[in-house]
């Protein structure tokens, strides 16, 4: 998955801890196996590969990513969206050279091969497919999350009681000892914490463009890309969300940075167990915005370098 990954467990004795760590992780490389777009073996590049040509049969779990994909792309109006793919390259954030496409290449990628009504998917049968040449999916937005899910399952039928995950940022936490707090970074100053908030058996995930941008034409570009427009989303600095799995986390973020803060906000409300932090500029200003059920804690000046 193109990131770093750290399992820390309490179980009732080593021997049980060393186990619910290599179990978790074992679920880590299971989900980079699948679903990872950077493998030539991998259950999403074949379908990638050949799912225009025809069905493609995959494993439950990707069909399971696939199928939440497809229910969190409607949930937020196409803001999160798997097909966004052929875009990424288009725009060259994936494999180079960066480039600034054309009004008409931009539209014709977004009416021929992005948008979740390419993907078909075969539930009783375990198996999906493309109804358009040059449609890729990539799941970078929600496969963290679900990697997640199913770390802290196998930690958990492995004898842990509580324990954290950390793959690249993205949090999962289960039990009373891994409770603690969660940091805020400062999108403007390195080193730097807006606040913090209590993360208590839930998932968090972050999206920013603060971090992960390019210079194309000496203009900055975010690295998400808004699925709709087949531009770089902008008018946000950071979207935290925390949700009770780690797949409506990954997601959530993803679509919320597209979104923007209001539309964010107004979709947050009426999900249960969801929250949110959300950073932006107006000119100077930042701003920074906290859902109705969660508590920002301001910063001391020992938390700040």
């Amino acid at each position: 998955m193109g990131t770093t990954a750290r399992v820390k467990v309490w179980a009732a004795d080593s021997a049980t801890c060393d186990l619910a760590v290599d179990a978790a992780f074992a679920a880590l490389v299971t989900v980079d196996r699948d679903m990872s777009t950077y493998r030539s073996d991998s259950q999403l590049t074949r379908l990638n590969r050949d799912g225009a040509g025809g069905w493609v049969q995959v494993g439950e779990p990707l069909l399971e990513v696939l199928t939440a994909s497809d229910r969190f792309s409607q949930l937020t109006n196409g803001a999160f969206d798997p097909t966004v793919f052929p875009l990424i390259h288009l725009w060259g954030f994936r494999d180079g050279p960066l480039r600034l496409p054309t009004d008409e290449e931009i539209e014709r990628t977004l009416r021929v091969t992005t948008g979740i009504r390419h993907l078909v998917l075969d539930l009783e049968n375990g198996r999906a497919r493309f109804e358009s040449q040059g449609v890729s999916i990539d799941l970078g937005g929600i496969a963290k999350g679900y990697a997640l899910d199913i770390a802290r399952i196998a930690a958990l039928e492995a004898g842990a009681f509580a324990g954290l995950v950390d793959l690249g940022g993205n949090l999962i936490s289960f039990g009373k000892l891994a409770d603690g707090l969660v940091a805020i970074q400062h999108p403007m100053r390195s080193g730097e914490i807006l606040g913090s908030f209590r993360l208590a058996g839930e998932s968090v995930a972050t999206s920013g463009g603060y971090e992960n941008f390019v210079t194309i034409k000496g203009k900055k570009f975010g690295h998400i890309i808004d699925p709709r427009t087949g531009h770089p989303a902008s008018g946000t600095e950071s979207v935290t969300i925390v949700a009770a799995q780690g797949m409506a986390a990954d997601a959530l973020s993803t679509a919320c940075f597209v979104m923007g803060p209001e539309a964010c906000l107004g979709l947050i409300s009426e999900l249960e167990n969801t929250e949110c932090v959300l950073v932006w500029l107006e000119g100077d200003s930042l701003n920074v915005r906290v859902s109705e059920g969660l508590t920002l804690i301001a910063p001391r000046s020992a938390d700040v370098d």
